[in-house]
């Protein structure tokens, strides 16, 4: 996807590892039970795949996310890399592995734009090479390692393990981002209308946006901002956040004391509230942020407990307070930012 941002390389997880997503413990599957899961990779993959509707297979869910169609290729990947990692763990003494860069492979590669099919066949062959290698291995094989950083020495064992695991996760993560019921994506000029008419009836019946004596529509794309989001739900677009650069005297700014962008415009319409939309939109704002090397933070009035749990939730701190004059009366508010 081009634009997307590269993640930093996670650090490879440890020998006796337990995914806190999907419960996998390295140390409680056999080298039988991995061999058998990798297996079924391909089959399984291709089953998700059936659940995808054509026209979300290559839409990401949400900034930073694979699209399905990313997701197969990045299986394909881990065949391949794990087939490769294993016989130079069978056949060298201690080789040094490459890391994956699967963000980079999937925008260089333009995953989003490959032939499913054809991906599909080589994740088959794929797997199967990985099974026939899995196969080589002697008794005194499974001791040897490998390394790709300094301290991340891993077993052939943990290979076994570690490709069952990427792949019996990410075919969940293929067809969970092919069928999740809304998207969160740029905002787009014909969105603009359906957002104020959803920001109308959030005002209505929260008092939302409080401050706001304009025209809704200059409210919401009257200040310059450097991104915005929607949450798209069908083909209709359901909530909103944008991220904006601080005005000189901005308060926010002051209390973070460094480069910062300010999260701004979210709102979701009442009736999609409670499915985790307002934590996906601020994420979008805060990665589009965290690309040009901002802090993103914001100010949200104290009375707005919703708000304040969900800032909270997500792990931001409270980084100040500061008072807003409206209507002549002093209205607090408390200021965010993740640490």
């Amino acid at each position: 996807m081009v634009g997307r941002v590269h993640a930093p390389v996670p650090p490879l997880p440890a020998e006796d590892h337990r995914c806190p997503s999907c419960g996998l413990a390295y140390a409680e599957l056999t080298v039988e039970a991995a061999t058998a899961t990798v297996a079924e990779a391909s089959a399984a993959a291709a089953a998700a795949l059936t659940e995808v509707p054509p026209h979300r297979l290559r839409v990401a869910p949400d900034p930073g996310t694979w699209s399905p169609l990313e997701y197969l290729c990045h299986l394909r990947d881990v065949a391949i890399t794990s087939t490769i990692r294993l016989h130079r763990a069978r056949t060298e003494d201690r080789p040094v592995a490459e890391p994956m860069l699967a963000d980079l492979r999937a925008q260089r590669f333009r995953y989003a734009e490959a032939d499913p099919a054809a991906v599909l066949d080589e994740l088959h062959r794929a797997v199967a090479g990985l099974v026939e290698e899995i196969g080589r291995l002697g008794a005194d094989d499974w001791a040897h390692t490998v390394t790709r950083f300094p301290g991340e020495e891993r077993t052939a064992r943990w290979l076994v393990r570690n490709a069952a695991h990427e792949l019996r996760h990410h075919v969940a993560d293929l067809r969970h981002a092919g069928t999740v019921e809304i998207v969160v994506r740029p905002r787009a000029e014909a969105d603009v209308a359906v957002l104020i008419a959803v920001l109308r009836d959030v005002r209505r019946r929260d008092g939302y946006p409080l401050h706001m004596q304009h025209d809704l529509g200059d409210w919401l794309c009257g200040t310059p901002v450097i991104g915005a989001w929607v949450a798209d739900h069908g083909g209709g677009v359901v909530g909103h956040v944008a991220l904006r650069l601080p005005e000189p005297d901005d308060p926010v700014a002051a209390l973070v004391g460094e480069p910062v962008a300010v999260v701004c415009r979210l709102f979701v319409a009442r009736d999609e509230r409670g499915k985790g939309l307002g934590e996906r939109l601020v994420r979008a704002a805060w990665r589009e942020a965290a690309a040009r090397g901002l802090r993103p933070a914001l100010d949200v009035l104290t009375r707005e407990a919703a708000a304040v749990a969900l800032y909270e939730r997500m792990g931001w701190q409270r980084v100040g307070e500061i008072t807003h004059t409206i209507d002549g009366g002093a209205v607090p508010a408390i200021c965010f930012a993740p640490p």
